[in-house]
């Protein structure tokens, strides 16, 4: 696996390219400012075409949340968990976060249809885990309208950071706090938007939960 020019590539053999201590240094100060951190190319390209056949193969499985109609737990959830739960990612993101060691990474793939109702402001904190950053890799076939992620403060719930994550193969990184919370705005037209979210935490995998 070859390390993108434009920062860390995840393939089969675990990170590559991680950037250097400057770069990493500058990417820490905007992720401690709550504006989410971009990284462009992030799963290498076989891979993403890999599970990109992989999702037009396997349906997923609808879970209410609250008013909206959820569609997840895919069964690419696993291999791209197992992915994630590398040892060089958890220090780059260790280095990003600042607030202690990544042990593991929980996530699952879901897929929004356009016009139908997102999950509305949620803080993503949990009563037995760790969360220490949210992250959003996007698994989808092509570009869509809408679904942009916002952030806004719990004490006057103003958008104060937004981000679109529309390339397949990008991935975001944000900070998660009490007092913050985020949300999508609903994909509005052209195809749906097929996301792999989770959390990396301080606990290992195997104590982590979605639920």
């Amino acid at each position: 696996m070859k390390a993108g020019a434009s920062g860390p590539v995840l393939g089969r053999e675990g990170l590559a390219g991680a950037p250097g201590a400057a770069a990493t240094a500058r990417m820490a100060r905007s992720f401690a400012s709550d504006r989410p951190v971009r990284l462009p190319g992030f799963l290498e390209p076989a891979l993403l075409a890999r599970f990109r056949a992989g999702l037009g193969s396997t349906s997923f499985r609808v879970v209410r949340v609250g008013s909206a109609d959820v569609v997840q737990s895919h069964p690419l959830d696993s291999p791209l968990c197992f992915l994630m739960n590398d040892p060089a990612l958890f220090a780059f993101v260790a280095a990003l976060c600042g607030n202690g060691p990544v042990r593991g990474f929980i996530g699952q793939i879901r897929r929004v249809e356009p016009g139908k109702t997102t999950i509305g402001w949620h803080d993503d904190m949990h009563a037995t885990q760790t969360r220490l950053a949210a992250f959003t890799l996007n698994l989808s076939a092509g570009p869509y309208d809408g679904g942009t992620l916002q952030i806004a403060r719990r004490a006057d719930m103003k958008v104060f950071r937004e981000a679109v994550n529309a390339v397949p193969g990008d991935a975001l990184l944000f900070r998660i706090a009490p007092g913050l919370v985020h949300r999508n705005t609903p994909v509005t037209r052209r195809r749906a938007k097929i996301m792999f979210s989770g959390w990396f935490c301080a606990e290992p995998f195997s104590s982590l939960r979605l639920t």
